[in-house]
């Protein structure tokens, strides 16, 4: 007789098993017992998404050209803290990048079979030059807890200017008798004017033709 503890340890529980108002109980068999089966009364429990970390791979202090359809990669890696390991294929993640140095835009995407996930990030017109930051995570998984990276990261947003000359283009001048006016502005690669743009002009004197 007397009394003992009885546990037991169950680790594989599925996504599809999450939820409240699970329930468990013990059979005790005991052949010398007057009762050789009992069952104890159902316990309840919820099982919850895992918790994960997120780690930064790729993608601080970067420097992008928005012209040409340039891109760099931005990288996260996904850590499931219940299972001591990397998560699986196929877990939701967003990326979350500003374009004008305070309002986000968010790109959508999953893990890969090393827990890796990777924005092919290509800034077009919509991305002022300078300055952005970006984070991102876990989210909207029904397997997960929504978790975001714990830091704000960098990157640079280039342009590319544009000179458009617009005179002097009519006929040859006469040089010590003609003024030649220089006109034309300069752009940039989103044809937005660029008003504080340093230019410089000069001549290219060909040699007379004798």
């Amino acid at each position: 007789g007397g009394l003992g503890v009885c546990w037991v340890v169950v680790s594989d529980f599925a996504c599809t098993d999450l939820g409240a108002g699970r329930e468990f109980k013990f059979t005790i068999n005991d052949s010398a017992s007057s009762s050789p089966s009992e069952n104890t009364s159902a316990g309840v429990f919820e099982l919850t998404p895992d918790d994960v970390a997120v780690s930064m791979v790729r993608g601080d202090l970067l420097s992008v050209n928005r012209s040409q359809g340039n891109s760099t990669q931005l990288v996260l890696r996904v850590f499931d803290a219940d299972e001591n390991a990397f998560v699986p294929t196929g877990v939701n993640s967003s990326f979350w990048v500003t374009n004008d140095n305070s309002s986000l835009n968010v790109f959508d995407n999953t893990t890969n079979s090393s827990g890796h996930v990777v924005l092919d990030f290509n800034p077009g017109c919509t991305y002022v030059p300078g300055a952005q930051f970006w984070f991102g995570g876990v989210s909207h998984d029904s397997c997960y807890v929504s978790t975001n990276t714990t830091a704000n990261y960098s990157l640079n947003v280039t342009g590319t200017l544009i000179l458009n000359l617009s005179e002097p283009m009519g006929p040859e001048a006469r040089r010590g008798e003609d003024n030649v006016t220089f006109r034309g502005n300069v752009t940039d690669d989103c044809t937005v004017p660029v008003g504080d743009a340093g230019v410089a002009h000069g001549e290219d004197a060909a040699t007379p033709q004798r």
